[in-house]
């Protein structure tokens, strides 16, 4: 490497680390902070009943009537403090009164202009302690003239750090330099604005959806609760506490959780669980206020894998069964299950009914008493529906959706299925489907499905959480257009209230 090209690098490290400690260095308030602060504090502090408009008879009111003269001071230096500046004036003002032969007795005293509500500081005063005036009373108008003749153009030296300046100084034949301007009280009474509490901003999903962590196109699979910065900590936590009105002790479930089984907490599939959750509990409510006679009391949760919508559904309505069912039973449904088991059914509750432990330590049935889990095909569920029961399959790959709407639509049940992966040939065998990106694909299929199996609910969740959005609903024995309630918080209520 060449001597400047080595010499040019240097450099460039150099601004490089420089610009880094530039951008870690807390920025301060900005001036117009720091005035608008001032500003605040002064009104706050002031007496506004002394404040005096600006009348007529004010602006022709002399000195002379008043039965004094008065000197009026300027260009002072506005950086010593005002209490100095008037000690030195004081001072200044005597020793000027003296060589004009002007008693002592007829001299008055000093007052500096200072800032006041009506007269605040502005970009310009930021550094400014007082506004570079003063003024001085004299019983005769002679003797103010006398004084105001021999100061102006004198120097004044406050101290060792102030500038000396020269003093310009005049009588105030026309009362402009009264007491209230003096005090920056002349002029309009300030309108003080009420303080409001900031109040904090609703929760919004496509806020939530923005800002966490995303793939291509949807939520990052990988990310955990526990990886969420404080700000999208807090935030996610009123998503939780307020989504299901009656439910506000989900957030207490997550935070819970959070110490036992973190690693299960995957913010997309709490997200979309959570989601769907409140379909299925509007679905469940339209169709039960549309034939109020039937009661569906058994919710099939087919290929469950985690299982969160089950355990929701089973912690909202504790006097329905939950029967699960997948090849498999994961470690997070017992989590889950253990999880909601401890948080009280009480609303705003989130304390813990009994200590947590970890999910290795639970006990093999899971801890809510009305879910239960089946290891096998969803085949086996076939021999326990009828028609007070509600068939769910969420995310459901290929013809596991037909299996399970087939077997709901046989015995009249309700249905709701969320599908995944759908392979053409078993909706629509003799159609081709080419040149249809993924999500016009998806889309497309999913209206084969509902077409086929007569759904009578068609919705999505924020396609921003999965790209596999689409929830279909149907099995309403007597639907009728426009009978759905798309908010289940008061069901879950009245329920729990028995």
């Amino acid at each position: 490497m060449g001597q400047k090209r080595f010499e040019r690098v240097l450099k460039q490290q150099q601004r490089a680390v420089e610009t880094a400690e530039s951008v870690k260095r807390q920025r301060g308030p900005s001036i117009r902070e720091r005035v608008a602060a001032y500003n605040t504090e002064l009104i706050a502090a002031a007496d506004l009943s002394a404040v005096r408009g600006w009348s007529s008879s004010d602006a022709t009111t002399s000195a002379r009537d008043e039965g004094f003269s008065r000197v009026h001071f300027s260009n002072l230096d506005v950086r010593v403090d005002p209490v100095a500046m008037k000690e030195a004036l004081r001072r200044f003002v005597t020793d000027v009164a003296r060589e004009a032969g002007v008693e002592d007795e007829t001299v008055g005293d000093v007052n500096v202009g200072t800032f006041g509500p009506c007269r605040p500081k502005t970009r310009r005063d930021r550094d400014r302690e007082h506004r570079g005036f003063a003024t001085c009373a004299f019983q005769s108008a002679t003797d103010a003239e006398a004084v105001a003749m021999m100061a102006s153009g004198r120097a004044l030296n406050v101290g060792t750090d102030s500038v000396v300046r020269e003093i310009r100084a005049k009588v105030d034949s026309n009362n402009e330099y009264d007491d209230e301007f003096v005090k920056g009280l002349r002029g309009k009474v300030p309108v003080v604005k009420e303080v409001k509490e900031e109040v904090r901003k609703k929760w919004n999903l496509s806020e939530l959806c923005d800002s966490l962590p995303m793939r291509e196109s949807c939520l990052s699979t990988h990310t955990r609760f526990s990886d969420l910065d404080g700000y999208l900590r807090v935030r996610f936590l009123e998503y939780l506490s307020t989504t299901v009105p009656a439910m506000p002790e989900l957030a207490g479930v997550v935070l819970a959780m959070e110490k036992t089984s973190p690693q299960y907490l995957r913010v997309k599939e709490l997200l979309e669980s959570i989601e769907v959750f409140k379909l299925v509990v509007a679905h469940l409510q339209s169709a039960e206020n549309l034939r109020r006679k039937v009661h569906y009391d058994t919710f099939f949760d087919l290929a469950c894998g985690h299982g969160l919508v089950g355990v929701m559904l089973a912690h909202a309505f504790p006097g329905r069964r939950v029967r699960s069912f997948d090849v498999a039973r994961r470690p997070a449904f017992l989590a889950f299950c253990h999880g909601f088991a401890n948080i009280g059914h009480a609303r705003g509750s989130l304390s813990p009914r009994i200590e947590a432990s970890n999910v290795d330590d639970c006990e093999e049935k899971p801890a809510l008493p009305n879910i239960d889990f089946t290891h096998g095909d969803i085949v086996a569920a076939k021999a326990f529906l009828n028609d007070a029961s509600f068939v769910i399959a969420l995310h459901g790959c290929n013809e596991l959706n037909k299996i399970a709407v087939d077997m709901a639509r046989d015995i009249n049940a309700l249905w709701c299925v969320m599908p995944c992966c759908i392979k053409t040939n078993i909706y629509i065998p003799n159609a081709i489907v080419s040149k249809l990106n993924d999500d016009a694909r998806y889309a497309f299929m999913c209206g084969a499905i509902a077409a086929m199996h007569d759904a009578q609910l068609i919705r999505s969740i924020d396609v921003r959480i999965t790209n596999r959005a689409i929830v279909l609903c149907g099995g309403i024995t007597g639907y009728v257009k426009g009978c759905f309630f798309m908010d289940g918080s008061a069901k879950i209520l009245r329920e729990r209230a028995q």
